[in-house]
């Protein structure tokens, strides 16, 4: 996984292992990734839009999904390629959607680039010991202040719906957390992350058991689209170990 994508009959094929078991395996360790590193330099901001997607869910009768609501993915990214992944929510984005370990991350930054939007606007107003030069888009010509962002966001979009094609909107925020760790870095590096955030990482469990729930969490406080079960695996420790991971 920290040399990049595999799919899940690649994984099983090369393990020997069920294609169920694989997909386990992958979101334990997905589980188990955490972006703990502080933002430093100059930092550039994007909002990302994707659809909002049931992969996953067996009975989609008499379930109405729409196309037109985005997922709104949060990206950061400084000079020193440390990078920021967060899905804040189902629908149009505000500012007390913006995590508020992203905005004490961004405190530390000389300065912090962004495409003017209503969220961040809001939030220049309210953290003012935040730097922020927003900039605003001329027709549909492209910031070059903030190239660098706009291409993650493309590369990411390439990622999820070419390679992947495409990812449950329940899982995103674990594939985010993914791609930010295989796209910045060198595959040694990606390697020594992947060891660092992974193994023995004590929160890992407590994410892998409770996602159902904390999706469940997510869809009633942040999302225009109703929460509908696509797992029925429950584990009796879900909520204990949630909390002794928070």
């Amino acid at each position: 996984m920290a040399n990049g994508y595999m799919t899940l009959k690649e994984m099983s094929l090369a393990l020997y292992i069920s294609i169920m078991t694989a997909f386990e395996w992958r979101h334990k360790i997905l589980s188990g990734i955490s972006q703990k590193e502080d933002f430093s330099g100059e930092v550039k901001m994007h909002a990302v839009n994707l659809a909002f997607s049931r992969k996953g869910l067996k009975t989609k009768s008499n379930v109405k999904n729409s196309r037109t609501t985005p997922v709104r993915l949060l990206i950061a990214a400084d000079s020193h390629k440390t990078m920021e992944l967060h899905l804040c929510r189902i629908g149009n984005l505000e500012v007390k959607d913006i995590p508020a370990t992203i905005t004490q991350k961004l405190k530390n930054a000389d300065s912090v680039t962004a495409p003017y939007i209503k969220a961040f606007a809001e939030l220049k107003t309210k953290e003012k010991n935040i730097h922020f030069k927003l900039l605003t888009w001329k027709g549909n010509e492209p910031i070059p202040e903030i190239s660098q962002i706009s291409t993650l966001s493309n590369e990411l979009r390439n990622w999820i719906y070419g390679r992947m094609h495409g990812v449950s909107t329940k899982y995103l925020q674990n594939y985010s957390g993914w791609f930010s760790q295989i796209s910045a870095h060198s595959r040694k590096k990606s390697i020594v992350l992947f060891n660092n955030n992974t193994i023995g990482a004590r929160h890992a469990w407590g994410y892998y058991t409770s996602r159902e729930l904390l999706y469940e969490y997510f869809m009633d406080a942040k999302a225009e689209e109703i929460y509908i079960s696509t797992s029925k695996k429950r584990w009796k420790t879900s909520r204990k170990l949630l909390l002794l991971t928070e």
